[in-house]
């Protein structure tokens, strides 16, 4: 067995970093809410006439800003239009009369919002757009995490503070030859046999709660056979941990067991 000091501190998105907010929209009205939002000093802003010309894809534009004060089937007609190139990308509807066809289209689309221009509207405005834009860059975050998780090739079990298995990837699954729905919400130990769990209590989980990393071997039931495996158990700020079970594959069952 081996320690190692780790840190248990995770690092999430940069709420700190440049936002690009993109307003639509021509006149004195984008102009005005242009200037507005440059006072900030939260959010950069870029503009353009339509949605035919604005550049929706570009990786830098984080949120859009239908500017039509007084023209909701104008704001609609834009956020129809982003919707059509992005599906996430945050919108926010700048108008003021109340619009049933635009209010039922922000209703139903999880990323968009309407915003009744008034008094203050750069701190008002800015404040929901980084809400917005923080918000999205979590959710892109989490999914990518997601993602990475499930292709890592070590089996990976993440337990909350009571020893409840909170989310398994499909490499830990195979280790054992069990469903996915047995392992979630169940006691991490549930695959070891008693005596393993045990001596992992008193040596591993005692060792990650310290803020170390603890590496060694570990004893997995496979129905009514047991398997010798390397295994890490990493302590989490919450109080849980996480157990990574090494990627060899002589270890796993097929591919078809989930």
């Amino acid at each position: 067995m081996t320690a190692v000091e780790t840190d248990k501190h995770t690092t999430g998105t940069d709420t700190d970093a440049a936002a690009t907010v993109l307003l639509i929209g021509t006149g004195d009205p984008i102009t005005t809410l242009e200037t507005a939002l440059g006072r900030t000093d939260v959010l950069e802003v870029q503009t353009a006439e339509t949605v035919e010309t604005a550049p929706i894809g570009s990786p830098a534009v984080e949120s859009v800003v239908c500017v039509a004060p007084e023209s909701p089937a104008t704001a609609l007609e834009v956020l129809s239009g982003v919707r059509r190139q992005e599906s996430t990308l945050p919108v926010v509807c700048y108008t003021a009369p109340q619009s049933e066809a635009l209010f039922d289209a922000v209703l139903e689309d999880d990323w968009a919002i309407q915003h009744r221009p008034g008094e203050r509207d750069g701190d008002r405005l800015a404040a929901r757009i980084r809400r917005l834009i923080d918000h999205h860059r979590q959710r892109t975050l989490t999914r990518n995490v997601l993602t990475a998780f499930e292709a890592v090739g070590d089996g990976i079990a993440l337990v909350d503070p009571d020893g409840t298995v909170i989310a398994v990837n499909t490499n830990y699954v195979r280790q054992f030859a069990v469903a996915r729905e047995e392992l979630l919400g169940s006691h991490w130990g549930l695959p070891y046999p008693d005596d393993e769990v045990r001596r992992l209590e008193e040596t591993a989980l005692t060792v990650a709660a310290a803020g170390w990393r603890w590496k060694g071997t570990c004893i997995g039931r496979r129905g009514d056979t047991t398997f010798t495996s390397g295994v890490s158990v990493i302590g989490l700020e919450d109080g849980g941990f996480a157990l990574l079970l090494e990627g060899d594959s002589s270890n796993r069952v097929p591919d078809n067991i989930r």
